[in-house]
This record gives C-alpha cells, sequence and structure tokens, in this order.
C-alpha cells in the first residue's frame, strides 16, 4: 500500500449516468425461463377455441401460475427483497416499477388480472379482456427473459460518452457483490473535476481511495498502465471502494437491471 493511502476522496455521482454493461455473468437453466412461457402458451389454448366461461376462468387461473413462475424466479435469482434502497415498496409489482423493472402502465394492468383472478365469486372477465391479459403477461414475460436468462456476476464496465455518442477516455469497472450495493469496489480513469477531497460538494460519493495517480506524474508501474497514453496530464486513476447512500444505491440498481 502507498504512503498516504487509504484515504478518504468525494467522486461526483455523475458516472452513474455514463454507458454501463456487464462485463461478466452466469447463464441460468433455460428451463427457467421456459417454465412461464410454456404456462402463458396453455393459458392462451384455453381461450383459442372457446369463449366459454369455464374456458376463461381457466385460462386465468393459468395466467396467475405464469405470473407467480416468473415472479418465484426473478426473486431467487436477483434477491430483490434484500435489496437496502429507500422507501422500498412491500408490494412486488410496485418494487420491481421502483427498480425500473416494470413500468406503471403495465403494473396497473397486472395489478388488474392479479385481482380478477382473487375474486373467485365473480364472473370471470370477458373473452376480450382475457385476451388482453394474455398479451399484457406475454409483454411482461418478454421483458423479463433476460433478468431470468442471465445473472451479474461481480464487475460491470463504465465508459463515458462524448456529445455524438463516441467512446471518451474515461471507463473503468465495478465489482459488484450481487445483491449487496452497499459497498462496490471501483477502479477507473476520470476527469480531475470529478474527484475531491472536500466533503462540501454536494452529489459526491465517498470513496475510500486505496491510489490515486495522474497521467501526468510517475507510475510506480509504469507496465501496469501504460495502455493509457493519450490521456489528458490531469486525468486522474483512482481504485478502491464507494460507500453509495440508498439513493445512489438505488439508481445503480436501475442501470445494472436495465442494461
Amino acid at each position: 500500500m502507498r504512503i498516504g493511502y487509504p484515504k478518504l476522496v468525494y467522486l461526483d455521482e455523475r458516472f452513474l449516468s455514463w454507458n454501463l454493461w456487464i462485463s461478466s455473468w452466469v447463464e441460468n437453466d433455460r428451463d427457467v425461463r421456459a417454465r412461464a412461457e410454456a404456462l402463458l402458451e396453455r393459458s392462451e389454448s384455453h381461450i383459442r377455441t372457446h369463449k366459454l366461461k369455464d374456458c376463461r376462468a381457466d385460462c386465468l387461473l393459468t395466467l396467475k401460475r405464469a405470473l407467480n413462475q416468473r415472479l418465484k424466479a426473478l426473486e431467487e435469482i436477483h434477491e430483490f427483497k434484500k435489496l437496502d434502497i429507500p422507501d422500498k415498496p412491500k408490494n412486488y409489482f410496485e418494487l420491481m416499477e421502483k427498480i425500473g423493472i416494470v413500468r406503471p402502465l403495465l403494473l396497473k394492468k397486472l395489478l388488474k388480472i392479479r385481482n380478477s383472478i382473487e375474486h373467485d365469486d365473480t364472473d370471470p372477465p370477458s373473452y376480450n379482456q382475457c385476451k388482453e391479459f394474455v398479451d399484457v403477461v406475454w409483454y411482461f414475460l418478454k421483458s423479463t427473459n433476460k433478468l431470468v436468462s442471465i445473472k451479474p456476476t461481480y464487475y460491470v464496465t463504465f465508459q463515458k460518452l462524448n456529445g455524438d455518442g463516441v467512446e471518451t477516455e474515461y471507463s473503468g469497472e465495478l465489482k459488484v457483490e450481487p445483491n449487496h450495493f452497499e459497498r462496490v469496489e471501483i477502479c477507473g480513469w476520470f476527469p480531475k473535476s470529478y474527484l475531491n477531497e472536500n466533503a462540501r460538494r454536494i452529489n459526491c460519493i465517498p470513496l475510500n481511495a486505496d491510489a490515486m495517480h495522474t497521467k501526468g506524474e510517475p507510475w510506480p508501474d509504469n507496465k501496469e498502465h501504460g495502455e493509457y497514453g493519450g490521456k489528458i496530464l490531469t486525468n486522474t486513476w483512482v481504485s478502491g471502494h464507494m460507500n453509495l447512500s440508498a439513493t445512489q444505491r438505488l439508481d445503480l440498481v436501475r442501470k445494472i437491471m436495465n442494461i
């Protein structure tokens, strides 16, 4: 460890708006995705040739099974309930809306399906409504297929783009323990203005730096960083770990879940 480190600095949270992509993941069993899709197909088959009351009821009950299967898979893989985010809803659909997985209109339709199914003493919705519910669940499964197909593991790469969408020299990597966003390891290149030691600046993330260096300073190990030859002399390399606030954790969760 270099003399003077670790030390506390503050990183401008605007970097969370940079381009992010998952650089390591685990592929889940294909059956996890296929189970809900098979139930959706079965639910649609109930009303494909018949519009009778019993067929419509069977359609909705099978849709409920498809929904529950997908929700169970999402929770087993990602453990959303364990996320420490501000004002976390107790309702699972509302939690997914807050994370950015479900849009409000889709949420309302999913809740409408659930309510229609749970009121067993009432007649099932009309044939056209059942068709609409099938389409909504199809869209929900489609929008969550990637989330049940892979699970991000540890590494997320970030890159700043310029106004034309072209990659700049500012980039790095986050090491994120799955379901634990409180303490995120980070290393990368930043503009000098993004790093400071003044806690009075707002919208900054406390960062316990293990190392900091500008391009203009001599590196302890030139071989390790020789690939960054084109950078501005004041650009700063930093490595360490961030202590994210609840709001910043939510921003990062939304970004990763929607890559």
